[in-house]
C-alpha cells in the first residue's frame, strides 16, 4: 500500500512548541481522536503535558477541532486523488497489455490463415481449423477494440450525431 499522504500543519504565531506538538498529535490521530488519547499516547513526548485542563485550554485557543476537520478534508482529498491517479495508471497498463495481446494473437491468426491458404489444395481442411482461425481472429479484434476503447468512441460518435 502506498504511503499515506501527509499535510504540513502550520504553527500559530503565538503557539509554543509544546502546544504545537500536542496539536499535531491530536490532529494526526485520525478518527476517534480525543484529548484523553493525546494525553495517553504522548507519554510525555515532546513535552506534551499530561493535564487534561492544559490540553483543553490549548485545544480551544489554537482551534484543534477546526485544524483536525481541515486536516481530515485535505487527507481525504489527497487520498481520492492518489486513488484516481493509480486507477488511471492501472487502466493504461491494462489497455497496453491487452492491445499487445490482441496484436500478437491477430498476427498468429493471420499466419495460420496464410499457412492454411498455401496448403488448402494438398490437405483436408476440417471445420475445426477454420473455427480455430475464426475464433483467434475475433478474439484478437475484440482485445484490440477493448484496448483502443472502440466501444466508447462509437458511443461518443452516436451521442454527438444525435445532437
Amino acid at each position: 500500500m502506498p504511503n499515506a499522504p501527509t499535510i504540513e500543519l502550520p504553527r500559530h504565531p503565538d503557539e509554543s512548541a509544546r502546544a504545537y506538538a500536542a496539536r499535531v498529535e491530536y490532529v494526526t490521530m485520525g478518527a476517534g481522536r480525543s484529548l484523553e488519547k493525546v494525553r495517553g499516547h504522548s507519554g510525555g513526548k515532546a513535552g506534551i503535558p499530561q493535564r487534561l485542563n492544559t490540553l483543553a485550554e490549548w485545544s480551544a485557543r489554537y482551534g484543534w477541532v477546526e485544524s483536525a476537520a481541515q486536516y481530515d478534508r485535505e487527507i481525504a482529498l489527497l487520498t481520492v486523488q492518489e486513488a484516481a491517479e493509480q486507477h488511471r495508471a492501472d487502466i493504461a497498463d491494462y489497455r497496453k497489455r491487452y492491445g499487445e495481446m490482441g496484436r500478437a494473437m491477430l498476427s498468429t491468426a493471420a499466419k495460420m490463415l496464410t499457412k492454411l491458404n498455401q496448403s488448402v489444395a494438398t490437405m483436408e481442411v476440417g471445420p475445426g481449423s477454420l473455427a480455430l482461425i475464426a475464433n483467434a481472429t475475433k478474439t484478437a479484434a475484440d482485445l484490440e477494440a477493448l484496448a483502443l476503447r472502440i466501444e466508447q468512441m462509437l458511443g461518443d460518435d452516436e451521442r454527438s450525431s444525435e445532437q
